[in-house]
């Protein structure tokens, strides 16, 4: 028995083994059937309504079907005739229970496959027959398979998105679905976790569609994917590129006929984002996206869209054109209320321009002319706005902006208000052009970096002009006219005045670069350039012409007190530079005159007339109530004298030296006024010249004198003095308003000695009252003066007289007076003085006549002897 029970045994374990040896061996085992592969195409024809190709099937014991190079195709008029291609996809076979009991798959499983999603610009999506319901294909009993996709390649292609389309390729994507098995309608529930995104990243993908009920939906999670693939789903806002970063969060499509509702809530972490217009870049930032939209075929509808950038939150909404309309347009609006202004100032598209505060702003994008436009408004009252060194707006200050363009470029206009100041921008190179319509005083000082804050500066009324501005460059011109300003001692430019400035300037730590700078004052023109700050200056300037009537109203250290003795008019060209370290020191002032064109009045003194050769070059210093001339030359003709003095209010003080200078420039001087007969008298060689001038209110006091013991004068043939004999002229003057005093006139010519004292009234022809002492070594005196040998009065000439009159050292004393006019003067012999009233008698006439020859500015040489000689009947007739 036991014998038998183990043989039994025995042949239950070797025909267990067997029996699973052969279900391993059959499930390994595969049978190739062509049958299987008709059948399978067919039924998915059936299923999808698409051409399926199967290129062969295999079969094992255990009811797996395998299908190998299976191809569904797409309809024609897509770009790919391919829509799915799989190396194997295994259905599992099996028996099912319930009322639809039948031997079935019980699942799909579909190996590495290539998916071809497409959607071209005139046809729809290539799934989208699939997500339609449609009548049943066949009259088989209706279950639902499960698929499972592993490993697929997933090509992704819309051309509707964006400008250009939207290309992708997904690898390794693991997809599972469920379809009704007769082809009525494709319901599933697409799963696909953990999709490799397109360079890096990863993200979630559930499709759920029910096309009976007409829901279709589709939510993609983002986990840190690489946002560039995706630009084209933002590329519509226009002005922001994303170069690098993580998007994280979740993006919604609910299908419904021919619209496409889109929802998102999307982050991209630690982005780059980049301002393509001006290509500023933010690094680390963080921005947030939610977005709720509609798409049609050729319209997609923003209902609400926000963009949480930085601290401040963007709203917008519209519509705009998709690609393939035929009409296209865009009307998109955004919007801030609560904005930071350090947020979002990268929107007017200059990085130069920078603002911090609370902003409120609005901008819209519209379609001109197959163009998309923009036109911003931003209300920046209540922020800090800069920009480069050029301008600082402090809060509050009343600021609005309007701002036109084309998307993807430069603003093409900005108009600006300022408080009560309006101009216009327009973008030039890698700047902007400034049209100034009106330009307030009191705005520009609390604006503009150079001048605002500044007590030194003021600047009043209004200006218009333009100007060519980059980051810290200004290129420009202002017209002055109904401007007034005030920099202090340097310039003082009244309201109404014609001026014109045109400039080129840097703008460098709060300094002003002059390369550039063309004044226009009146009828004057200054050219300059140089370096000026509030607490120094190195400018100078070229002068090509400048009327000294412009000066004197323009530069207040220019300005002429009506009671200063001292007047000058007329023009002058040359150089001038200012040099200023700050502090209590003063301004350095070099400046180097032509003056050729200037006429200069010592009144009472002389005049240097326009067209007389001459320049002035000074070196000196401001102070706090004086200008010093530290060193200077006046050069008149071929008189050059060195200068030095000092200006101050209503006083000044000047001293001009040279021991050896020509002296036609001060024989010129004297001429016009004290002594036209200097005209005639010739001068040759070297004199020493030392003059004071001091003035203070209505008063001049001239200290001057003359050497000229090198030099060689003559009067024709009438007077002369050789080179080496002493010749020195002294004067003290006094010159006040209603004329000059003359407290001493001291002449002394080898032996001879000529003194006056007295005065001369103001104005051209005016009064004289002047003593005469002459005391005259009269052998000498004859000798230098041989036109007294030609006066002949009554058989005797004027030498002999001088001889009558001499003493035994053949010295005579002279006393007379110079009375009348500077156009009439007379001379008075004071005869009592002399020894012999009988020789004062006899020689009267010929004293008298060389005192007219001495004092007569109008008639020289031969006519002035002819047109004072008398005789002494005449003279009685008269009086004299």
């Amino acid at each position: 028995m036991i014998m038998k029970f183990m043989n039994k045994r025995r042949i239950v374990i070797y025909g267990g083994l067997i029996l699973l040896l052969a279900v391993v061996t059959g499930s390994l085992y595969e049978i190739e059937s062509d049958q299987f592969a008709i059948l399978a195409k067919d039924y998915f024809e059936t299923v999808i309504d698409r051409k399926v190709e199967i290129g062969r099937a295999t079969v094992n014991l255990l009811g797996r079907v395998t299908l190998k190079d299976v191809k569904v195709y797409n309809p024609p008029g897509y770009s790919s005739n391919i829509f799915l291609h799989a190396d194997k996809v295994y259905l599992t076979m099996g028996m099912t229970g319930g009322e639809t009991s039948g031997f079935r798959p019980r699942n799909i499983i579909v190996e590495k496959p290539e998916v071809f999603y497409e959607r071209p610009d005139t046809r729809p999506w290539n799934t989208e027959d699939f997500w339609k319901a449609k009548t049943a294909r066949h009259d088989h009993p209706t279950f639902i398979m499960p698929i499972e996709i592993r490993n697929a390649t997933i090509h992704y292609s819309d051309s509707r998105v964006g400008k250009s389309g939207i290309s992708l390729t997904l690898k390794k994507a693991n997809i599972s679905l469920t379809v009704t098995s007769d082809g009525s309608e494709i319901r599933n529930v697409l799963v696909a976790n953990g999709v490799p995104a397109v360079g890096f990243g990863s993200f979630d993908f559930l499709m759920k569609s029910h096309p009976n009920a007409r829901q279709s939906e589709i939510t993609i999670q983002f986990h840190e994917a690489d946002p560039r693939p995706l630009k084209p789903f933002y590329e519509f806002i226009g002005f922001l590129n994303i170069n690098s970063g993580k998007i994280d969060g979740r993006y919604r499509l609910n299908f419904d006929q021919d619209t496409i509702l889109h929802t998102a809530d999307l982050r991209v972490l630690d982005a780059e984002i980049e301002h393509t217009i001006t290509k500023t870049k933010f690094s680390g930032v963080s921005p947030r996206f939610t977005l709720e939209s509609i798409a049609r075929d050729t319209v997609t509808e923003v209902r609400n869209l926000k963009i949480f950038w930085k601290n401040t939150i963007i709203s917008g909404n519209g519509s705009f054109s998709n690609r393939t309309s035929k009409a296209r347009f865009t009307n998109m609006n955004f919007m801030t209320k609560d904005g930071k202004a350090e947020d979002i100032s990268f929107l007017l598209c200059d990085p130069s321009f920078s603002a911090s505060g609370p902003v409120t702003g609005s901008c819209s994008i519209f379609s001109d002319r197959n163009l998309e436009k923009y036109r911003v408004e931003i209300d920046l009252t209540k922020t800090k706005t800069l920009y480069g060194n050029f301008l600082e707006k402090d809060p509050y200050l009343k600021s609005l902006l309007k701002i036109d363009g084309t998307v993807g470029q430069k603003p093409s206009s900005i108009d600006i208000e300022i408080e009560n100041s309006k101009g216009i921008l327009q973008p030039f190179n890698h700047g902007w052009a400034l049209l100034l319509t009106e330009l307030r005083g009191e705005d520009a000082e609390r604006i503009f970096t150079f001048i605002r804050n500044r007590s030194i500066f003021s600047l009043k009324g209004s200006l218009t002009g333009k100007a060519e501005i980059s980051k810290n460059e200004v290129d420009g011109s202002l017209d002055l006219l109904n401007a007034e300003l005030i920099y202090p001692d340097y310039f003082n430019k009244p309201k109404n005045d014609r001026a014109n400035l045109d400039f080129r300037i840097k703008i460098i730590d709060s300094a002003l670069e002059f390369e550039n700078l063309n004044l226009r004052l009146a009828s004057s023109l200054i050219s300059g350039s140089g370096r000026w700050s509030e607490k120094s200056c190195d400018i100078s300037l070229a002068i090509p012409k400048i009327k000294w009537k412009d000066a004197k109203k323009f530069i207040p250290i220019l300005k002429e007190d009506p009671s200063s003795r001292f007047h000058f008019d007329g023009e002058a060209s040359g150089t001038f530079k200012v040099v200023s370290s700050g502090g209590n020191e003063g301004a350095e002032i070099i400046a180097n005159l032509d003056l050729d064109g200037t006429s200069l009045d010592f009144a009472g003194v002389g005049t240097k007339r326009i067209g007389q050769n001459s320049s002035l070059r000074i070196h000196g210093k401001t102070g706090s109530s004086a200008f010093t001339i530290q060193d200077g030359e006046l050069g008149i003709l071929n008189t050059k004298l060195s200068l030095n003095g000092e200006f101050g209010n209503a006083a000044y003080r000047i001293s001009l030296s040279n021991p050896s200078t020509g002296l036609d420039g001060l024989k010129t001087i004297l001429a016009s006024r004290l002594w036209s007969l200097l005209n005639a008298i010739d001068a040759e060689g070297q004199g020493g010249i030392e003059i004071d001038i001091e003035s203070r209110n209505e008063e001049m006091k001239v200290n001057a004198e003359l050497d000229a013991g090198r030099a060689i004068l003559s009067y024709g043939d009438t007077w002369y003095k050789p080179i080496g004999e002493s010749f020195k002229l002294r004067t003290q003057l006094t010159s006040e308003a209603d004329g000059i005093h003359v407290e001493r006139f001291e002449l002394n010519q080898g032996n001879s000695t000529l003194i006056c004292q007295g005065s001369i009234g103001a104005g051209r022809n005016a009064p004289i009252t002047v003593d005469v002492r002459a005391n005259l070594d009269v052998r000498q005196f004859k000798e230098r003066a041989p036109g007294l040998e030609r006066i002949k009065i009554e058989g005797r000439n004027a030498a002999q007289a001088l001889e009558l009159i001499s003493d035994k050292e053949h010295r005579a004393a002279i006393t007379g007076r110079l009375s009348g006019t500077l156009e009439e003067p007379k001379f008075s012999l004071i005869m009592e003085r002399l020894a012999s009233r009988v020789i004062a008698n006899s020689i009267g006439g010929q004293i008298r006549a060389l005192g007219s020859i001495i004092s007569s500015p109008l008639r020289l040489g031969k006519e002035i002897i002819e047109g004072v000689i008398g005789t002494d009947s005449d003279r009685a007739e008269k009086g004299e």
